[in-house]
């Protein structure tokens, strides 16, 4: 026992102090809380979000490994951490504490040399020397862009949002400086345009050539998806704006999310979450203590005992609202990802992978 807690608390530093690996989420369970009658799982709690078909899991011996939608390990336990799949690798960290990547049949690709490591994105990874300099590595392991930055960002858009210590830069996958920033803050490329925040801490946007293309007015702003971006005004109250900064949904809600499969997550006046269209429509009620954006379809949502389930677009409820609570997981990633989702059993706190049809698979 006292090795597990042990192992759970550097499970907790490694989640809270290394955000982009996907969150791999523990609970505390021993062999002991299994049915008798039934072999326990190799896993230990619940695992990462399916990804490319394989899930990252934690056995009893506090390593990690991979099970497929089934539940069977494919890829053995043998890593002091490891994240998701992304383009069809992942990030695992060896005894020594140094990272590298491995493929779906386990086969370590690109060998643990790193001090850390992000997943692939746009064929490119951001890695750490031991001088802590960021740089990036393509999937065959080879130095495309030298650690030579003090604080880099993964591909989006084709950009890298990259900082020598004194300002932040965009460069190109080649590695050349394309915008030079001349703001107090800026953010990754998303939809085509970047969030700023200028010296008077207000919020706007720039495009690809550096040229801000909505005035920094905004209270606060997020990343534009789908075409459209959350914003507040000076009362604080959330909106949103098309790319061309005109506000096409009226400053009114307490909070809102960012547009995933055209609904956002949004916050009235008593604090409770429900979901709009881009027409600024309120679709799903505000009736739920905390929900999800949604993903394939579905939506993770919370009543008022912190029991969770899931709602389809029209707000019905499709898989019943009776699981445990989820730890560990981020604002809003959590949901279905390749048709499953792990949910937690409130009555005898095991963990189970569920199908969109709530059915347990495994």
């Amino acid at each position: 026992m006292r090795q597990r807690i042990i192992c759970l608390q550097l499970l907790f530093f490694l989640l809270t102090t290394v955000p982009a690996w996907g969150q791999t989420t523990v609970i505390r369970r021993s062999p002991s809380q299994t049915n008798s009658k039934t072999k326990p799982p190799t896993w230990f709690g619940t695992g990462s979000d399916f990804s490319e078909g394989l899930s990252c899991v934690m056995n009893y011996d506090c390593k990690f490994g991979f099970v497929n939608k089934n539940g069977t390990a494919v890829i053995p336990y043998k890593w002091k951490h490891a994240g998701s799949f992304s383009e069809g690798l992942a990030r695992v960290v060896d005894d020594n504490g140094k990272y590298g990547y491995i493929d779906k049949k386990g086969n370590t690709v690109i060998p643990c040399i790193w001090k850390s490591a992000n997943p692939f994105s746009e064929g490119l990874a951001k890695v750490c020397d031991d001088n802590r300099k960021y740089g990036f590595i393509d999937k065959t392991g080879n130095m495309v862009i030298s650690c030579s930055w003090k604080e880099a960002h993964d591909y989006s858009d084709g950009l890298s949002l990259v900082g020598d210590g004194k300002n932040y830069y965009f460069i190109d996958r080649t590695g050349s400086v394309v915008i030079t920033c001349q703001t107090h803050k800026v953010y990754s490329f998303s939809d085509g345009l970047a969030h700023i925040e200028d010296n008077h801490y207000r919020d706007g946007f720039i495009d690809k050539t550096g040229k801000e293309v909505i005035p920094c007015k905004f209270r606060n702003a997020k990343d534009f998806k789908e075409g459209l971006a959350c914003v507040s005004d000076s009362s604080g109250k959330r909106g949103f704006v098309n790319k061309e900064g005109a506000v096409v949904i009226p400053y009114k809600w307490k909070y809102a999310g960012t547009f995933s499969e055209g609904l956002a997550r949004v916050v009235d006046d008593n604090g409770k979450y429900g979901y709009i269209n881009k027409k600024g429509e309120l679709v799903i009620p505000c009736k739920w203590k905390y929900v999800y954006n949604f993903k394939e379809g579905l939506a993770g949502v919370y009543d008022e005992n912190w029991k969770y389930g899931f709602i389809d677009k029209t707000g019905k409820v499709v898989i019943p609202v009776k699981w445990r609570e989820m730890p560990n997981r981020t604002e809003i990633e959590w949901g279905f990802s390749d048709g499953l989702a792990w949910v937690i059993d409130d009555n005898n706190q095991k963990s189970h992978i569920i199908n969109k049809q709530g059915q347990i698979v495994k």
